[in-house]
């Protein structure tokens, strides 16, 4: 407890020469009319008036703090004495102001509030007796005290005063909070609408804004959704961010959400291959695809990145153009391990193809031809055969002949339904189209399979008079042809599958390779087996006698033009040798010199524990040679395949193909070994790739949208491609609020 004697110091003879920060020292006694440079945090209350006060000034005078450690008061005669303000007693005492103009101190809630007319010290009548100060503090403060319950007022006044302020910032901070949280909900509905459109190829435009689909979709949203509801049909709305320019802005924007976590994906394994092909679209533009194939959490990929718009087809702009591209996008073209591309001379030429081009900059980027056009054009060159291609021209003209026609559609359908043959839920024939790998096989087994519905509608069409039916079935009833489409379509069967497999994303070289031998050696098998013969002849023999074809074999002719005079002892033999074995080997050679050219970096395969006995000082050097530049730490890559052989040598079951390989390979432990498998596995095999966004680019850009920008394109291409792509909407908005100043409130 305080005594009286603590709130004085002892009396001073001479006064020391004190200083403040911003006054010069004080050292005379001041009254009202004497300025004192004495500074505090609040306005001087001999100055001011308490019913005058506004609430803000009266909490300013409440809450300021001033604790004058480094300040002299002024000294002036007291009775026998100098005396002056103790500093002390202004910082125990929160409640005191001090007047510097009257050199007095006032009690800050009596001052205020104090309403007692007996009780003015301190509150109207400030004190400056500091002989007697500390008596006067402990009166005024004594229990029961006016200036207690003044104390109870002042807490009150700032409690409700604080409370207030802070209850209203809370209140804009709130209105506010909800109205961006209610428009970016609106926004998200929006992005949503248009994400589903592209990812479904739905238009987004229609003749006018109001009746187009998005527009649709968005109305039948907002059935739901009252804010939404609110915000397409107010009038006052000035933003409603449903406009074809947002449109294309949020399309692009989600496009490239997509392509960069697709190239963030691929820049973090450091090692990738370019798959990049070309076709017209619809308005005769020549538009490029771009796909990056990469091996990413044990997983093979490839993906599509967009469509690039090509002025020139050149194998120098192309190959300008693919680089730029891929920078554009964000791809590290310095991982760039290998190249894919059809065998387009623009694309594969050994000096100015776009292969040779991007070798220039990236020597490490080998180019492989699609494996998948290899073998296609093995079956085209192989079907050249005078008889296996008569055949085709025959089989050719009359599916057109049943496509093109509503008369002869209707016919064969007609005929269809009254055989017990499904066709597998087929109703009309297939062409033989050249740019489709696996259409020709298909073709073939549907005519066949068809044989004798396609007799029985000609036979109707001929007597309904339809002149070129006749023709049709004369070329059809014959043994030529006949034994022809039997063979062709059996052989050429032994290539579906892998022509199928050629296109998968998950197929690797090794495999690839692997797989087309499979087929070679059952092609070598199936010519040495004369059962397989037997049989082909035995099922053309039971067609043409079902319909009365006379089974012969064409006369010799002297001059061997426009026929194969080959000898033979019978009818089965002549075809035999005129068309079994010149199809076959045919299509064996052409299999082998496309699809089974030896090469170094095959060599790689012999890594695959499976195949580790196949692993020659030769084929290690050739290793060395051509993976050398990639490799971490290449002067340990001896010793590292010791290593490797070491440790499989220990294990019972080995891996046998790529993936399951590396699924296997401690990068840390072999790390070279590792990325000489990582970059044989990513070597494209096929451009099946892009030839697939080609489709979605006919989807995309028909002839009703014919006239859409190229960045819209590739986006909508972007969305429709990766259609099962989840969006982070809450980064998109961010995005779209970034890109530049928005009228609506979003942030």
């Amino acid at each position: 407890m305080q005594k009286i004697n603590d709130f004085f110091h002892p009396k001073t003879k001479s006064l020391e020469n004190e200083t403040q920060s911003d006054s010069q020292p004080v050292t005379q006694s001041a009254g009202p009319s004497e300025s004192i440079k004495i500074t505090t945090p609040y306005k001087d209350p001999y100055s001011l008036k308490p019913l005058s006060m506004t609430d803000t000034e009266k909490v300013e005078f409440l809450t300021a703090k001033w604790e004058p450690f480094d300040v002299s008061f002024p000294a002036k005669q007291i009775g026998s004495s100098m005396r002056r303000l103790n500093k002390d007693v202004l910082i125990q005492n929160s409640w005191m102001r001090y007047s510097v103009s009257v050199d007095a101190v006032y009690c800050a809630p009596c001052f205020l509030f104090s309403n007692d007319p007996k009780e003015k010290t301190f509150s109207r009548t400030p004190v400056s007796d500091w002989k007697n100060f500390g008596s006067l503090i402990l009166r005024h403060t004594r229990s029961g005290s006016p200036h207690n319950h003044c104390m109870s007022l002042a807490d009150h006044f700032l409690a409700t005063e604080l409370q207030q302020k802070k209850s209203i910032i809370d209140q804009i901070s709130s209105k506010h909070h909800e109205t961006v949280q209610k428009n970016r909900g609106i926004l998200r509905k929006i992005m949503r609408a248009i994400a589903l459109c592209g990812s479904q190829n739905i238009p987004l435009r229609g003749h006018t804004q109001d009746d187009s689909n998005f527009y649709a979709i968005l109305t039948f949203l907002a059935l739901d959704d009252k804010d939404l509801a609110e915000h397409l049909s107010n009038p006052s709305t000035v933003m409603k961010y449903t406009s074809p320019d947002i449109q294309n802005e949020i399309v692009i924007l989600l496009g490239q959400q997509i392509r960069s976590k697709i190239v963030n994906e691929c820049n973090s394994v450091k090692c990738f291959s370019l798959i990049a092909d070309e076709a017209t679209d619809r308005s005769t533009a020549e538009q490029v695809a771009i796909c990056v194939r990469f091996y990413y959490e044990n997983v093979m990929r490839e993906e599509f990145l967009g469509f690039v718009k090509a002025e020139s087809t050149t194998g120098e702009a192309l190959a300008e153009l693919f680089l730029r591209a891929l920078r554009e996008f964000g791809i590290s073209v310095e991982n760039m391990v290998g190249q894919g591309y059809d065998g387009a001379s623009n694309m594969r030429g050994c000096r100015k193809g776009v292969q040779a081009r991007i070798r220039e900059l990236h020597p490490e980027a080998i180019y492989v031809h699609c494996h998948a056009h290899c073998l296609n054009l093995a079956i085209i060159h192989a079907s050249n055969e005078m008889m296996i291609r008569n055949m085709m021209d025959t089989v050719q003209e009359i599916n057109f002949a049943f496509s093109y026609s509503a008369k002869r559609t209707h016919q064969f359908r007609t005929s269809l339904e009254a055989t017990p043959h499904e066709l597998e839920k087929r109703t009309k024939l297939r062409e033989l189209c050249e740019t489709r790998w696996s259409a020709r096989g298909d073709a073939l087994y549907t005519f066949l399979a068809s044989f004798d519905v396609i007799v029985d509608a000609l036979s109707n069409l001929i007597d309904e008079g339809d002149t070129k039916a006749q023709s049709h079935l004369n070329n059809m009833l014959s043994f030529p042809f006949i034994i022809c489409l039997v063979t062709a379509e059996h052989l050429i069967q032994s290539t579906t599958q892998l022509s199928k497999l050629l296109q998968m994303k998950s197929i690797d070289l090794v495999e690839a390779v692997k797989e087309a031998n499979v087929v070679k050696e059952l092609l070598q098998s199936e010519r040495n087996d004369d059962t397989v013969w037997d049989e082909l002849y035995a099922k053309a023999e039971a067609i043409a006698n079902k319909h009365g074809v006379v089974i012969q074999s064409p006369r010799n002719a002297q001059r061997q033009r426009h026929r194969v005079n080959v000898p033979a002892d019978n009818v089965p033999q002549y075809y035999k040798r005129a068309v079994f074995y010149p199809f076959l080997d045919h299509l064996v050679a052409e299999i082998t010199d496309r699809l089974l050219v030896p090469e170094n970096r095959f060599h790689a395969q012999a890594l695959i524990p499976s195949r580790l006995q196949e692993l020659t000082n030769q084929k290690q050097a050739d290793i060395a040679q051509h993976y050398g530049v990639h490799l971490p730490h290449f002067n340990q890559l001896d010793k590292e395949i010791k290593r490797w052989k070491t440790r499989w040598q220990m294990s019972d079951v080995k891996p046998d193909n790529l993936s399951t390989t590396l699924e296997h390979t401690n990068p840390v432990l072999f790390p070279n070994i590792y990325k000489v498998l990582l970059i044989l596995i990513t070597m494209p095999v096929s451009t099946a790739s892009a030839e697939r966004s080609f489709s979605a680019m006919k989807r995309i850009k028909s002839y009703l949208r014919a006239t859409m920008g190229q960045e819209r394109f590739s986006g909508l291409a972007l969305m429709h491609v990766h259609k099962t792509f989840n969006f982070d909407y809450d980064e998109a908005i961010r995005t779209f609020i970034d890109a530049k100043k928005r009228r609506m409130i979003l942030q």
